[in-house]
């Protein structure tokens, strides 16, 4: 392990776990880039998605602990992964967790995919990610957003506040 990463043995959270939540925001737009594979997808996916993450986090930071640190403790905060509140990623897509799990960074056929994978294994290592997870896709309040076929109780749960997972997840890395 690089940077003083902590890779934990995989675990597995109980099915029917209701965890207290709020939508707070949600996007949908078409991908930024021409990609070759389902995999490049959902990784470039994540990646956009930790970005709009991480300046959610700036904001719920300074709501939930003030705005009296500067610009610079902020960014001091965020590099040790000290802002309000921590992020958990949770990914339908066991391909993209697995190969940010891996021991080992392998090549994938995209060779620029590569700078991805290490970029969220070094914020995962930091801590400005706390951890990331496989869920099943039934479970993905993202699908009831955007899917007009998928049921939706995942939804209309979230809107109240609730979210069960209905299916096992599989955390790779974090806790």
């Amino acid at each position: 392990p690089h940077h003083g990463e902590k890779l934990l043995k995989q675990s597995a959270t109980a099915v029917n776990k209701e965890e207290f939540v709020h939508l707070i925001d949600w996007l949908v737009r078409r991908l930024r880039r021409v990609v070759r594979s389902t995999f490049s997808a959902e990784l470039n996916a994540l990646i956009d998605t930790i970005e709009s993450l991480v300046l959610l986090q700036l904001t719920l930071h300074q709501c939930l602990c003030g705005t009296d640190e500067s610009e610079h403790q902020l960014l001091i905060k965020m590099e040790a992964g000290s802002l309000e509140p921590p992020i958990d990623l949770f990914v339908d897509a066991k391909s993209v967790t697995d190969a940010v799990s891996a021991t080992d960074v392998c090549t994938p056929q995209e060779a620029s995919l590569k700078l991805h994978l290490i970029t969220i294994r070094d914020r995962l290592s930091r801590g400005i990610l706390r951890s990331v997870s496989w869920c099943d896709t039934r479970d993905m309040v993202a699908d009831a957003l955007t899917k007009g076929s998928v049921e939706r109780l995942t939804i209309q749960a979230a809107m109240k506040g609730r979210l069960t997972m209905r299916h096992a997840t599989l955390t790779t890395w974090g806790r």
